[in-house]
This record gives C-alpha cells, sequence and structure tokens, in this order.
C-alpha cells in the first residue's frame, strides 16, 4: 500500500511540471495567434480606407464636332433641348416625332391648324422661313421667273452666268450658254470673256430649276465643280454617277456623263 502511495506520488510530481509547461505555451501562442488572425484598429482602418478610394471616373462628353454639308466642322451640345427648321414641311415633322424640342414655327398657324395642334404649341413664336433674297433688285411678280432686258444684263456684268435652256422649247441649257457666248450683243461681259457662261443638265429633271427635288443636289455639286473648284475635295464627275447610281438607279457610262453635261441625253 505505501508502495501504491509513493508511485501515486511519483506520478503526480511528473505530470504537474508537464502541464505547467503545457499552460505556458499555450498562454504565450495565444496573443501571437490572436494578432495574427485579428489586425489591429489602424491596420483595419487603412485598408478600409484603401478600399473606399476608387480610381477616378472621366467626366462624360457634353458636346460634340458635327460636320455639315459643306464640310464646316462645329461643335454643338451632346443633348440637343431645341430645334428650329428654316421651312414648314421640317417643322411638321419635328412636331409630329419630338413636340417639345420644337423651338418655333415658320408661320402663324391658322384655325384649322389650331383645332388639332395642342395648345401648348399655339404660341411658339414665328420666326419666318429661310428664304434667300434675290441680289437682283427686281419685281418678281406673282412667279419666280421674270424677263429681263439685254441693258440689265450688260449693267450687272456677271463674273458667273448659269442658264437653264428651256426645255419645253427644246433647248437645252448647252444650247442657251452658245448662243450667249456667239451674240456680239454679250461680248463685252466679264463671263463671256472669261468663257464663264454655262447650260444646265436637264436629264431627267433640271439640275438647278424646277421641279424642285433631290435633282438640285447633284446640281449643287456640279455647280460647285464649275465655281470652285479648289474648294473642292471630291471629283466631280464621281460624284454625278455615285448620284445617278443612288437616286436614279443609273450606273452612268463616260458616253452618257459626256451627253448629260452637252444637253444631249
Amino acid at each position: 500500500m505505501r508502495r501504491s502511495k509513493k508511485g501515486l506520488a511519483l506520478l503526480l510530481a511528473l505530470l504537474l511540471p508537464l502541464a505547467m509547461l503545457l499552460s505556458g505555451c499555450a498562454q504565450s501562442a495565444g496573443p501571437a495567434a490572436s494578432a495574427e488572425a485579428v489586425p489591429t484598429q489602424e491596420a483595419a482602418g487603412a485598408e478600409t480606407a484603401q478600399d473606399a478610394v476608387a480610381p477616378p471616373e472621366e467626366a462624360a462628353p457634353q458636346e460634340r464636332e458635327i460636320t455639315d454639308m459643306a464640310g464646316r466642322t462645329m461643335t454643338v451640345p451632346l443633348e440637343i433641348e431645341s430645334v428650329f427648321s428654316t421651312g414648314p414641311a421640317a417643322a411638321i415633322y419635328l412636331y409630329t416625332l419630338v413636340p417639345d424640342k420644337l423651338l418655333g414655327w415658320n408661320y402663324a398657324l391658322n384655325d384649322i391648324e389650331k383645332s388639332i395642334i395642342l395648345e401648348q404649341y399655339h404660341d411658339l413664336p414665328n420666326f419666318g422661313q429661310g428664304d434667300a433674297v434675290n441680289v437682283a433688285d427686281l419685281e418678281l411678280g406673282d412667279g419666280s421667273r421674270v424677263q429681263i432686258s439685254a441693258e440689265q444684263l450688260l449693267a450687272w456684268d456677271p463674273d458667273v452666268i448659269i442658264v437653264n435652256g428651256e426645255p419645253k422649247a427644246d433647248m437645252t441649257g448647252s444650247a442657251a450658254a452658245e448662243a450667249i457666248l456667239a451674240d456680239p450683243l454679250f461680248a463685252t461681259l466679264k463671263a463671256v470673256q472669261n468663257g464663264a457662261v454655262y447650260g444646265t443638265p436637264n436629264a431627267p429633271f433640271s439640275w438647278v430649276d424646277r421641279p424642285p427635288g433631290p435633282n438640285r443636289i447633284v446640281g449643287m455639286r456640279w455647280l460647285s465643280g464649275l465655281i470652285y473648284p479648289e474648294y473642292l475635295d471630291y471629283e466631280v464627275d464621281e460624284a454625278v454617277r455615285e448620284f445617278f447610281q443612288l437616286f436614279y438607279h443609273v450606273e452612268l457610262t463616260d458616253e452618257q456623263l459626256t451627253q448629260l453635261y452637252n444637253g444631249t441625253l
């Protein structure tokens, strides 16, 4: 019995230092492990601040550049808030599509129009139409064509003369131009002396006269090539071919192009 008590006492003596050793290891390891698992307040604040700072976003553009049909570049707002048309037809389209962007009318609305058009658009300002004032100081009368005398033409002494001919009378623009160039009465005109008298093509419609339609688009290209060739960034012949293909569904041959210019097509 004494031996058993002595053996138990010896075992307890051996286990007690081991328990103290293990307890000390646990205490020393505890704070270190805790420091690794839970960041300090300063570190946590730094990480949160870093996450909160995002790279700056680029400001959205507020303007854009557009190029008009004359090749002029201009800057306009990205969002167009109001639009004014230079003619009634475009104003009607604006009203039907985006009435809130309609800046004004081209004429005073009549009672019939007001009976259908919403009341809030009745009092939009009337800015008039984009009418080009005739540089010739003439009384136009009821129509847009006027008769002038030879004396009046001599007094004007124009730099360039464009003649349409008279398709109904079977006179082409080219024939009318040749008649002016050959007439001794007009020999003193600058346009005649410089050979700057041109007859407009009229096939299938007049390129500068009636009807007022797409035919005038190619007329402007053609006229620009005659009067201001130094400002063009295109070949007139190619522009004419492209127009006829797009609008009249015709691939012009070289012979047809020459006939168009000469008024023999």
